[in-house]
């Protein structure tokens, strides 16, 4: 990943796997603000911990947003007390304000260099912006105590060189800083604290029986206590659809259509691009796994088919269209969307020859590639995982052409409609 941050970081981690097996008192899943930070506070109360994460420390949005350290939330305090109540605002209040302060004070207490500045101004792009301003700073300070400042067009002239706006608030205490610089600091003070973190080690799927057992590609943690800190990079579903797949649990009982996420499988050996993939499909309801070569792609195929696999042909090692031939010989139920440059028609005829469904070329627009897998698995069948037990069987190797509406399932093949129970509705045509 190469971004200002990045090449701004005062700080160069030695990057090392988990090998083998290891025991703790709370295993922490996720190596941004919340996995970091639960990690030191834990074992600031002498718990043993120890941090799994799948890339680098601060990799997903924790070491690549804004920087904006804004107190509050999306709704003001004066719709949030209409809803809830003024105790409950109150306590709301609490949480949220005082989240400022445990970030001031992490820095402060670990002198974690990451540009600290306080102040966050929010300017007013219309006359009615400021007068709702004003009611926001007024019930602020009546009824928490809380301090803002209420700037005219000639007060906010002193913090921006724009008579564009109409005037602003300014919160002394919201503030900006270096977000992977600070989270790069939060590891190191969780370290000194005795924290053992472990990068480049993807959790593969975890138990909880007894105690919590989480395995990664090359070793295992046996915890009493696990957080789960990977946000939108977790998927859908918790860890019964991603990457973190628990094959100890039960399944849950068929039903006629479970509502259960498309699966997709990315493969490209672009680490920045398959993080920025898997939150982008995670967002929009789908399980997301992702494979950095052929390898680690068929070891996730033979775990659990995917509904659609997108698959990048220029990789090390074995390329795309070589797994793109395997693929479509031993699973031709799995659709197929390859990741091409514009300039190589080449390799998208061949592509499309070998049994791709479609393909995007690079640079390609996020919202394409999620019409084109949308229009995909249109076409494509029923994912296995949601047709209930009752439904005639597949004959093995033929792919799947069965189109769900309400609790029934048509076969095109078959020419024949099922009812949820299994039995045959008939059809005059």
């Amino acid at each position: 990943m190469n971004n200002y941050y990045t090449a701004t970081a005062n700080r160069r981690r030695d990057s090392q796997p988990l090998l083998g097996a290891a025991e703790a008192d709370v295993v922490v899943i996720g190596g941004g603000f919340t996995g970091v930070a639960a990690a030191l506070a834990c074992a600031e109360q002498g718990l043993s911990v120890i941090l799994l994460e799948a890339e680098t420390i601060g990799f997903g949005a924790s070491g690549r947003n804004g920087g904006q350290l804004i107190p509050g939330l999306r709704w003001s305090m004066r719709e949030i007390e209409a809803a809830f109540g003024a105790a409950r605002a109150k306590a709301i209040f609490d949480i949220v304000w005082s989240a400022r302060d445990r970030v001031w004070d992490r820095v402060a207490r670990h002198a974690i260099d990451c540009d600290l500045t306080p102040g966050h101004l929010e300017a007013a792009c219309a006359p009615g912006d400021l007068a709702d301003m004003a009611a926001e700073a007024t019930f602020l300070e009546s009824r928490f105590g809380y301090p803002t400042q209420l700037l005219d067009r000639a007060g906010l002239a002193a913090h921006i060189k724009s008579d564009g706006y109409h005037g602003g608030l300014y919160d002394p205490q919201g503030g900006h800083f270096h977000p992977l610089n600070y989270v790069l600091g939060l590891a190191a003070a969780a370290e000194a604290a005795g924290v053992r973190i472990f990068e480049q080690s993807r959790v593969t799927s975890i138990a909880d029986d007894a105690r919590v057992t989480v395995r990664t590609g090359q070793g295992s943690v046996c915890a009493a206590h696990a957080v789960l800190a990977a946000d939108a990079w977790t998927g859908t579903n918790r860890y019964d659809r991603s990457d973190l797949v628990s094959t100890e649990l039960p399944p849950a009982a068929p039903t006629a259509l479970t509502a259960l996420a498309p699966s997709l499988l990315v493969v490209d050996d672009e680490p920045e691009l398959r993080g920025l993939l898997a939150e982008y499909f995670g967002r929009h309801g789908y399980a997301v796994r992702t494979a950095q070569d052929a390898a680690e792609a068929r070891e996730h195929i033979a775990a659990g088919r995917p509904d659609l696999t997108v698959l990048d042909i220029h990789m090390p090692g074995e390329n795309g269209l070589s797994l793109a031939r395997w693929l479509r010989e031993s699973h031709p139920a799995v659709a197929i969307i390859m990741l091409t440059t514009a300039s190589e028609s080449v390799d998208r005829i061949v592509g499309l020859e070998l049994g791709a469904d479609d393909y995007v070329s690079k640079p390609y627009e996020l919202r394409e590639l999620l019409a084109r897998v949308r229009a995909v698995l249109r076409r494509v069948a029923v994912p296995a995982s949601t047709v209930p037990a009752a439904w005639p069987a597949l004959s093995p190797g033929v792919p799947v052409q069965r189109v769900p509406f309400g609790e029934c399932l048509l076969d095109l093949d078959q020419r024949k409609l099922h009812a949820a129970d299994g039995t045959e509705i008939e059809i005059t045509a």
